[in-house]
Parts: C-alpha cells; structure tokens; sequence
C-alpha cells in the first residue's frame, strides 16, 4: 500500500539525488584550522578557491588544450596548505617547466571515494574533454570499504552517494569486492570516452594498514592491464601533521615526486593530447552552480501513489475528464500489480512510451509482458519497472549505478526515447 498520496508530482521534493562531490563555481571557501591540529599547521585558517569550472584552483595561471583531471579525497584535496603548494599545483609548474604543455585539474574533495569519482566523470568531467584521468588510491576508499559487505551504497553520512543521509554506520573489516566492480566501470568509461585512465597509489606511513588498499588495487591493476604510477615509496620523512594529509613542506616535496613519475609516462605517451568531450550535459540540474550540484536520479519515491488528472491537460482532448495512478514498491520501481515474485528479476528502464502512465495498471505495457512471460511461455521472471517521463540514455546510466546494479539482475532492457533524439 502505497505511504504518500502525491496529486502534483512537479511540487514533490523529498526524492533521492546524488552528490556531485564539488565546492561550485567560482567558490571562496574559508575553513579553520580544527584545535586539535592548531598546533601542526602554520596558520589558523585556509582558503580555497576553485575556477570557473568547478576546479580547485592551482593558482599558476596555465591554460591548456592537453588536460589532466586528478580526482581524490582529501590528500589530494591539500585544504590546509596554501595554494601554491598543494602538491598538484607544484605538479603543474614543474610539468610545463620541463616542456609538457598541460594543466591539471585537480577534482579532488573530501570524503570523495571511487564511487563519488564515477559521477563525477560522468556529470562533470566528458563535457569538459581532458585527455588523462588520474585516480589517487584514498582513505575515503579504505573506510567505504569497511562498510558492512564493502558496501559502496551505504548510507553513512560521510560516503553515501545520495545526499541527505546523516547515519554512522559501523564498519568492520574492510571487503573490496564492491571496490574491484567499480574501478572496473571507471576502466570501461574511460577506454569508451578515449580517455587514459591512471590509478595513483598514495603513500601511507609505514604499517599503516590502509597499505592494503594499495595491494589489493596494484594486483587488480596488474590483472585488468589498468596504468598505474607507484607513489607508495615516497621518501618524505615526518611528511604527515595527522597521519594521513601531506605537511606544507612534504606537499611540495611530493608535489615533485609525483611530477618525475608523470614525466616519464607523458615522455612515452604519443597520444596525450586526444580528447573526448560532450557538447550537451544534460546530467546536471541547470541553475545549482552553487554551492554544489546535485544529479537527478530519474525515479520516484517508495511506496506512493502518483495521482494525474487530464483535465484542464493537453492529455483532456483525448481521455476527456480522467483520472490515473502509478504506485511504486519498496523500491521506488512502478508497480506492475501482477503480485509476481521471483528471485529472476528483469529491469527495464524507459522514457513516458514504455511507462504508460495514462492507462490502467494492468494494461501498461511491462505488465501485460510480465503476465504473458507467465502464463504464455512458463518463464518465472518478475519485471522491475524503472521507466519515468523523460529518461534517456544519461539518466539510465545513472540509474543503473545508484539502483540497479547491486541487485544483479538477470537481464536489463533499455528503450531508447524521443529524448535521446532531443539531447542529440
């Protein structure tokens, strides 16, 4: 039975989105120094700034065609230190002085984990084009995975892909099968968008147990044939205030340990200026440049009931005065009302063509095919119905990501959709 009755679905806010892990556009963000680590840095606040494309800003002024995207949590991030001197800015100047034409764009944020990082390739970084993504290994990754089962669609407040979640969950033993999947989707993403995808793996202290999450990634690397540089040696002395985040002396000298590695690959690399990039972004939610973006999630909440009238509609002409209703299950999938059941599930994701939404429940396409695959051909599967107005490909990629793919399906249809044509 369905919890909400909502009679007008434009007004309805308290649906999922996503994280776009970013400060904004153009953003000033000032941040002091917590008292417990006063005494380790050299001033009570630090400022960062980001560029108009959502950047963290290096503060070097290089402006290239041949872009570099480096995407991480916070080590990379370097809140706490002065501009010039996070690592990635001291990359770039020391990449253009030795010859190479190239400008880093460090995406990185606290909290981001590979999960964060696949979105936000996805919504932010192919509109831009760049011709290498780089991946630092992160604490964000070592701590998601100790989520119940490596769970990367946890709902902690720190992790979660979704906005609005405030729990602390508990975590145990870390579990890196989720971990595996997902740098495999970043694999394909990339080698589909003709971009060169590199893992770095981050130095940690010396019997820091999060090395392990360099082992695990190295040999998963070494089998998938993934690009990675070996940061892991990094011969920094004292070169951690907390643990875990470079000091300002150690950044710099980092900073030029990861340019001497970046050099050799781009010194071997004839193909470091091909670029990707899509003209129309249609992911982003237009007009929230500020303070961050957020994805839609193209889906309906759980367990309500979506009541349309036609009346007073471009739809009256033809259903004169009626009214319809789609009620969605526990997992906000529109209901077939067929009551089948099965542990085969099959997904399909569509725009309003394979929704139906001006028809009785049991005329609807999906569920006329869910009853004939029943009674006609003896198949025991249970279509889950993921189609809304207005989905295309994009959205479904989305979709797929946050809903879908930690059911494992037995098979996912999509339609393609008027849609499609109009991104096109």
């Amino acid at each position: 039975m369905a919890e909400i009755i909502i009679r007008d679905e434009k007004k309805y806010r308290n649906r999922r989105t996503l994280r776009l892990r970013e400060y904004g556009f153009n953003a000033v963000i000032s941040k002091k120094v917590p008292a417990k680590l006063r005494s380790l840095l050299l001033k009570e606040e630090y400022t960062l700034r980001t560029n108009n494309m959502g950047f963290i800003e290096n503060g070097n002024g290089t402006k290239s065609q041949n872009r570099i995207c480096i995407i991480g949590d916070s080590f990379s991030e370097c809140l706490f230190m002065e501009e010039k001197e996070r690592f990635v800015s001291v990359c770039e100047r020391e990449l253009n002085a030795l010859g190479h034409d190239v400008e880093l764009l460090n995406c990185s944020m606290t909290g981001m984990n590979i999960f964060h990082a696949i979105l936000t390739i996805l919504g932010k970084i192919l509109p831009l084009g760049v011709s290498k993504i780089i991946y630092f290994t992160s604490n964000s990754d070592y701590q998601t995975s100790r989520m119940p089962d490596g769970d990367f669609f946890t709902h902690d407040k720190s992790y979660s892909i979704f906005n609005g979640y405030t729990e602390n969950v508990e975590r145990g033993k870390p579990a890196y099968g989720n971990y595996r999947r997902l740098l495999n989707i970043m694999l394909y993403i990339c080698k589909i968008a003709k971009i060169d995808f590199i893992i770095a793996l981050r130095p940690f202290e010396r019997g820091d147990r999060r090395n392990e999450l360099n082992m695990v990634t190295e040999r998963h690397a070494d089998k998938k044939g993934i690009k990675y540089l070996d940061l892991r040696y990094f011969p920094g002395e004292n070169s951690y205030y907390d643990g875990t985040h470079l000091t300002n002396l150690a950044s710099i000298q980092f900073g030029k340990y990861f340019c001497s590695a970046l050099h050799d690959l781009l010194s071997h690399d004839n193909n470091n200026k091909i670029s990707f990039r899509i003209e129309n972004n249609p992911f982003i939610l237009s007009g929230d440049f500020a303070p961050a973006r957020q994805l839609k999630l193209k889906e309906r909440p759980a367990m309500v009931q979506i009541v349309k009238k036609t009346l007073g509609t471009v739809d009256e002409p033809y259903w004169g005065d009626s009214t319809f209703i789609v009620e969605t299950d526990e997992n906000s999938f529109s209901d077939n009302a067929n009551n089948i059941h099965s542990q085969k599930k099959i997904i399909v994701i569509g725009d309003s063509f394979m929704e139906c939404f001006f028809m009785e429940p049991t005329e609807r396409l999906i569920s006329v095919a869910e009853r004939e695959l029943r009674d006609t051909y003896h198949c025991e599967q249970e279509i889950l119905n993921a189609t809304m107005g207005g989905t295309h490909l994009l959205h479904a990629i989305l979709v797929f990501l946050a809903k879908i793919a930690s059911m494992e399906p037995s098979l996912i249809l999509y339609s393609p959709s008027i849609n499609d044509y109009k991104c096109l």
